[in-house]
């Protein structure tokens, strides 16, 4: 049994480049160097750039896949929306104090105490920094940044992850 994966490509060396030059989303296939020479099946979406990021025109971003039979838009979907979870974990990372304690029950409870400033901060996001227009509804996160919101509470982790009372 085969896991499923999706793993994006990092656009390095000359070989990688011109993989992913083209116009058309599609697989292809990638033989890396070495014994054994594994084959790596590589889905290529393509997307126009319409301006983002100061970008225009084609955009081919890779993706290392396994146990998948979808189109590589798809894939470019599926891994966008997994990185935003990933984003977060890091982001959690950023409060949870560091511990060498091998107790589970308190490394869970700085889990969850992290996990629950980052959910205090979004919801404190969206109540006093979304403004009111028509349309969707949008944060401009340079307002009120999540390292502003930990050094202003009341109890802020210092440089080595421990928390003291301010």
């Amino acid at each position: 049994m085969q896991v499923p994966f999706i793993i994006p490509v990092r656009k390095h060396g000359k070989r990688m480049k011109e993989l992913l030059k083209g116009t058309q989303s599609r697989y292809t296939e990638y033989r890396m160097r070495g014994k054994p020479t594994p084959v790596l099946t590589i889905a290529v979406a393509v997307k126009y750039a319409k301006g983002k990021r100061g970008n225009h025109g084609v955009e081919n971003l890779g993706y290392i896949t396994g146990g998948f039979a979808w189109h590589p838009l798809r894939i470019h979907q599926t891994y966008r929306s997994r990185f935003s979870i990933e984003s977060s974990h890091r982001m959690r990372n950023q409060v949870k104090p560091r511990t060498s304690t091998r107790n589970p029950v308190i490394r869970y409870l700085y889990a969850i105490i992290s996990f629950l400033l980052k959910n205090i901060w979004i919801a404190l996001l969206w109540i006093h920094f979304s403004p009111v227009k028509q349309g969707p509804q949008t944060i401009d996160v340079r307002d009120f940044r999540f390292d502003y919101f930990m050094s202003s509470s009341q109890y802020s982790p210092d440089h080595h992850g421990t928390y003291r009372a301010d």
